[in-house]
């Protein structure tokens, strides 16, 4: 994985299997998607990164892959590399490619393996929910699932997360 670039952080604090993690600002390039099992959006942003954007200009891949999973949409999306301030960022083709500002932000960050199917991520995000509760954490925003593996490695030997924005550290 370490030919790819990914995003930065800095992790504050570990308990039982948890990271609370400060992220340096990021942009993504997103497209609306229905399902974790989908590659519609993916096929869209790979064309995007290939130059399929108005300076028809290459960029290189990046991990995660993002999906933001929100109460009505969910997006897939890309990491753009850090190298881009958001004037630098070509502007897309496709209309249905968006670019997102994720300014820097405080998460709860739980790592699991496997697919990322439903029962998978429902379960990590139950698990991570349940932690941020019991912690007296507020947490804003959607859960994000990011997935580092490609989708062609062996299940037990993928890397994914799920993770919250929260306000603060309520204990150190």
């Amino acid at each position: 994985m370490a030919k790819y670039e990914s995003l930065q952080y800095e992790v504050l604090l570990e308990k039982d299997g948890f990271q609370i993690r400060k992220y340096k600002q990021f942009y993504t390039t997103a497209v609306k998607e229905n399902t974790l099992r989908a590659n519609n959006g993916f096929g869209i942003l790979f064309n995007y990164i290939s130059g399929n954007n108005k300076k028809r200009q290459a960029i290189a891949m990046t991990v995660p892959v993002i999906s933001e999973l929100d109460k009505d949409d969910m997006t897939m999306e890309f990491v753009l590399p850090s190298k881009f301030s958001k004037e630098q960022i070509p502007q897309p083709n496709d209309p249905s490619v968006k670019i997102k500002s994720y300014p820097e932000h405080t998460a709860l960050v739980l790592e699991f393996t496997g697919s990322s199917r439903d029962k998978n991520v429902n379960d990590s995000i139950a698990k991570l929910m349940s932690f941020a509760k019991t912690n007296k954490f507020k947490t804003k925003g959607s859960v994000r699932v990011s997935q580092y593996s490609s989708p062609f490695s062996v299940p037990m030997f993928r890397k994914n997360e799920v993770s919250i924005e929260i306000d603060g550290t309520p204990y150190k």
